[in-house]
């Protein structure tokens, strides 16, 4: 008997796709392009703001934020002032199982 694969609908050209675990670890690049920044302002920010995500660091080759810590920063700005756009703070709150294969979009 043979198993039906998993489908997922492909992701559209220039839309980034976050997973919805907490626990998952992002790039520099990523981090940058959510918050809508370059990677060099990422990396001022993570030595100039207290209350900027810090990065997990692995090794010399191997730094990654935490998704978690990312989500709380974003929600700290727009308990405030909003300085990431609206439509980035839209696309983290969905559900992004889709992209992982894990489950149907919502």
């Amino acid at each position: 008997m043979q198993e039906a694969a998993a489908t997922t609908a492909p992701t559209p050209p220039g839309i980034l796709v976050i997973p919805d675990s907490g626990e998952a670890l992002l790039t520099v690049h990523t981090v940058a392009a959510v918050l809508a920044l370059t990677a060099n302002t990422v990396w001022e920010k993570v030595r100039t703001d207290p209350s900027f995500p810090q990065p997990v660091r692995d090794g010399p080759r191997y730094t990654r934020f935490r998704l978690s810590d990312v989500r709380a920063y974003l929600a700290r700005l727009s308990a405030g002032v909003p300085k990431v756009p609206p439509a980035t703070l839209a696309m983290l709150a969905r559900n992004t199982n889709t992209a992982l294969g894990t489950g149907a979009p919502q």
